[in-house]
Formats: structure tokens, sequence, C-alpha cells
């Protein structure tokens, strides 16, 4: 494996500028960009069939490592809650001796309604109400995780 090839992952409520980040980083790093969102729409599956979400991104992150694996650049733009999750991707990074970038989008409740609203995504209007709760759900990145990452970057948006 190659140490300039990077894996990036982000750590972002819905409506926090994951994609239009993404969009740009792939563009920059010369990326494969997997976004669950797209895929699903694409294939005119529900945003909100968990099952099918988890499998999805299990298969993307298949493929992803394989691209690691030839030295291509990788995005994953999930999300990425939960610690637990973050810790998975790094520990694979590690492995695959690649660097590991983490995004942490900072948004404000009012900006993520607001963001949402306009956004026009299957469920955005449910969105809307339930991102209040989903503040508290999120793990945020602290520093003893983030010293682990190769690249920390937290962006206010």
């Amino acid at each position: 494996m190659n140490k300039n090839t990077k894996l990036v992952v982000f750590c972002g409520l819905p409506g926090s500028g994951k994609t239009t980040l993404a969009k740009k980083l792939a563009i920059e790093l010369n990326a494969v960009r997997f976004c669950p969102d797209e895929w699903m729409q694409d294939l005119e599956i529900s945003l909100w069939d968990a099952k099918f979400r988890d499998k999805l991104e299990k298969l993307l992150w298949l493929q992803g490592q394989e691209l690691l694996q030839k030295d291509i650049n990788v995005i994953l733009e999930y999300g990425f809650w939960a610690k637990e999750e973050r810790d998975e991707k790094l520990t694979i990074a590690h492995k695959l001796k690649v660097s590991i970038d983490l995004y942490y989008m900072d948004t404000s409740l009012e900006i993520l309604k607001q963001r949402l609203s306009k956004r026009k995504m299957e469920g955005d209007d449910i969105l809307v109400d339930k991102v209040g709760e989903y503040i508290s759900q999120i793990q945020v990145p602290d520093l003893s995780e983030t010293k682990q990452y190769d690249n920390y970057y937290q962006i206010k948006t």
C-alpha cells in the first residue's frame, strides 16, 4: 500500500454539507466517492429503508477497500455518527497502510433545518422535525479520537 493513498470519512448530520464538500474533495483528491443516499435514490429505494442501507454501506465499503488496495483514494460519505463506526474505518485504514482523514461537519440546528427544508430529498420534511433529536445522538469526535487520524478537520458550516 501507499501512505499517499487516502481514505476520507465524514461525521455529520443530514444537511451539514457532507455531499457538497465530498464532491469537491473527490475532484481535488482524484477519489472515488461513495454516497449511499445517491445510490438509493438512483435505485429507487426509500432512503428510510435501514436494512437496505446497511447492506449497501457494507458493500460500498468492501469496494472501497479494494480501491484503496489499488492505491485509489476513497471518500465514504456516510455520516458516521458513532465513534465505533469511525474506529472500524480507522483500524482498517491503518491495516491497509493508507492515510485517513476525518471531517466533522459542525452545523447549528438552525442551519440544518434551513438546508433540509430546501433540499428536496425524500423525507427531508420529516428530517426537519427530527434533526434536533439527532444532534443529541451524534458522538462528536474528541481530542483523543482526532489524534489518531492523519488529518482532522472541524468544518463549521
